[in-house]
């Protein structure tokens, strides 16, 4: 548009041409004089105007740069903002990924302090402790699991694709279910 504006300032200062013609398909009005067609051609220029008409098209063209400048900017903004989204889903994945040895260690944990328990070699103290130790490591899970599902909203948000959410969450290779870590 601002280009537009560009190319309107500089016709101003262009001559104007411009063509005509006109045929007589009524005969029977017409004097005897009267031609049964014409044409001609025109041209046009403005020598002395009210207006500037170099400042007009050098507004216009430093208005053509702002806009460029503008769109640059906004090119380099929504690439920024893509990028972050992007590091933002890639660390919710590590972190999902990095739970799994968290998880098993607070298992077998939970295994060896119950084991122990029931041989009568530990008390109920320790067996607690792991339970909420791997509760504690399953919910952690869960929250990062919503962070990166968060984080993905917001990386397809920005490369105006967030229509495609809900069949990337169908394509999960991994799902959570409280309590069994699948």
């Amino acid at each position: 548009m601002a280009d537009a504006g560009v190319a309107l300032a500089r016709s101003r200062r262009l001559p104007q041409a411009y063509a005509f013609g006109e045929y007589n398909l009524n005969r029977s009005n017409a004097l005897p004089i009267e031609p049964d067609w014409i044409a001609g051609v025109g041209v046009r220029y403005t020598i002395l105007s009210n207006i500037d008409r170099r400042r007009t098209e050098d507004a216009a063209r430093a208005q053509a740069a702002a806009a460029a400048d503008t769109a640059a900017e906004a090119r380099r903004i929504a690439t920024s903002a893509t990028i972050r989204a992007y590091n933002l889903v890639e660390g919710a994945r590590r972190s999902f990924v990095l739970l799994d040895s968290s998880i098993a260690a607070a298992r077998e944990n939970v295994r060896v302090q119950s084991v122990a328990f029931r041989e009568g070699e530990g008390t109920a103290t320790p067996v607690i402790a792991a339970q909420a130790a791997l509760d504690t490591a399953e919910a952690q899970r869960i929250a990062v699991a919503y962070e990166y599902d968060l984080a993905l909203a917001g990386l397809l948000a920005s490369a105006s694709r967030l229509d495609a959410f809900g069949s990337h969450l169908a394509r999960a290779d991994q799902r959570l279910v409280y309590g069994t870590g699948q």
